[in-house]
């Protein structure tokens, strides 16, 4: 549904789910739709949100912005 030319923005919000795992998800199904999607920007949570080292779980939000090139 996502028109050449176009932003996307997904997010996940579980801690369960790794940067690598969410960015893994959004390029399979880019993969499956065949569509060419270029990340422009990635957010986490605010600042009043800390994450501490020894608990990197804590980075649970993950924010992503992608163009459509084709």
């Amino acid at each position: 549904m996502l028109r050449k030319g176009g932003l996307l923005c997904t997010a996940s919000c579980s801690a369960r789910v790794s940067r690598e795992e969410f960015l893994g998800a959004v390029k399979e199904g880019a993969y499956k739709a065949g569509v060419d999607l270029a990340l422009v920007d990635e957010r986490y949570q605010s600042a009043d949100h800390p994450v501490r080292i020894q608990f990197p779980e804590g980075r649970y939000l993950k924010f992503l912005v992608l163009h459509r090139g084709n």
